[in-house]
This record gives C-alpha cells, sequence and structure tokens, in this order.
C-alpha cells in the first residue's frame, strides 16, 4: 500500500509573490512504494488517495497582501484552501500554520506537490522556516 510522509528541513526564504511557490519537502520519514522524490508524489495506481499537508509560514505581509493559498497540485486537478487574512488579524502576524488534507481521486503516474501562493500584492517577504520538527509535511496514503 503506498504510503508516505516527507518533512521540511531547508528555509525556503522571499517566496515570490502573486506566484505558486513549490514548497520542498526533503526529509522524507517514511514511503512505502517509493513514490515520493523531488517533492511530488507519483501515484503507483489507480484509486483515491489521502493527501494532508502543514505548512508554517512566516513574515506574512498582513499590510500590502489581500490573501494566500495553500494548493495541493495534481495531475487531474487542483485542490486549495482560501485565507483572507486581513479579514482574520488587524495586525502583522509573524506565523500562521496552513494546512489541507484532501481525497484526490489520481490515475496511475499522476504526480502531486504542494504548493503557496500569496495574491493580491505585498512584497516577497514570506518565508518557510527549515525545521525538524514536523511544523511542515506533506503526507498521503492510498484509500480505495
Amino acid at each position: 500500500q503506498s504510503t508516505f510522509h516527507a518533512g521540511h528541513g531547508l528555509s525556503q526564504l522571499n517566496l515570490t509573490a502573486d506566484s505558486d511557490n513549490t514548497i520542498t519537502f526533503n526529509t522524507e520519514i517514511f514511503d512505502l512504494g517509493g513514490d515520493f522524490a523531488s517533492n511530488t508524489f507519483t501515484a503507483p495506481l489507480t484509486g483515491k488517495y489521502v493527501l494532508l499537508t502543514k505548512v508554517l509560514i512566516a513574515q506574512l505581509d498582513h499590510d500590502a497582501c489581500d490573501n494566500y493559498k495553500l494548493k495541493i497540485v495534481s495531475s487531474n486537478r487542483n485542490y486549495s484552501t482560501f485565507y483572507d487574512t486581513q479579514a482574520i488579524w488587524e495586525s502583522q502576524s509573524e506565523f500562521y500554520t496552513f494546512r489541507m488534507e484532501v481525497v484526490a481521486d489520481m490515475d496511475a503516474s499522476d504526480t502531486a506537490h504542494v504548493v503557496f501562493r500569496q495574491a493580491g500584492g505585498g512584497d516577497e517577504s514570506c518565508d518557510v522556516y527549515g525545521t525538524q520538527d514536523h511544523q511542515h509535511f506533506f503526507s498521503g496514503c492510498m484509500v480505495a
């Protein structure tokens, strides 16, 4: 049964504003089936896969940016969560944890990876700090 869990151990600083930034997951905790490599999960068989991610973002630009998206981008479709941070906070937040989970319909050889996007302006100040304490992860498994 294909199952993986990868962590984020190296910092990604100054993510590009108004662009999809692929989040790097360079630390494999486990990878049953050998289906995870280079930040990307590749489905070995056609089926349904539970995909989960959590990314802690630092240096959010509250004043200039309208919203943020965390996405799981797959070959069949993109899944995203939308955060209107100006409505959430009255001032700049140092850190915020973005989370997402989905049951994805994937065909054999379809791929999936995680993307973070700062939209609506702002500078290139968002960071993903490197850590080994599971503040960031991408994981999944085949369920059907």
